[in-house]
């Protein structure tokens, strides 16, 4: 809320109705900046995102040259060094 009137009534009703902030007349630039800043929503770490590691990706991988017809790898040591 900005205004000139800065009566202790004022300033209760103000942020009563929501006001997050009282500014009084005269303020300066820096001020009326500060205010806004503090006002604003900080940003927020957002989590990373999971990444499937090579092993989860490469065993469900049912390429024909490394699985037979029932699953099963056809190249076991290359699966484990792999995977």
């Amino acid at each position: 809320m900005l205004t000139a009137n800065g009566r202790p009534e004022s300033i209760a009703e103000a942020t009563t109705l929501g006001a997050t902030e009282y500014l009084k007349k005269p303020f300066t630039p820096e001020h009326l900046l500060r205010t806004v800043a503090s006002c604003m929503p900080r940003p927020t770490k957002r989590p990373e995102p999971e990444v499937p590691s090579p092993s989860s990706t490469l065993s469900r991988i049912k390429h024909p040259y490394l699985h037979n017809e029932e699953g099963a790898p056809l190249i076991p040591r290359l699966m484990e060094d792999c995977c």
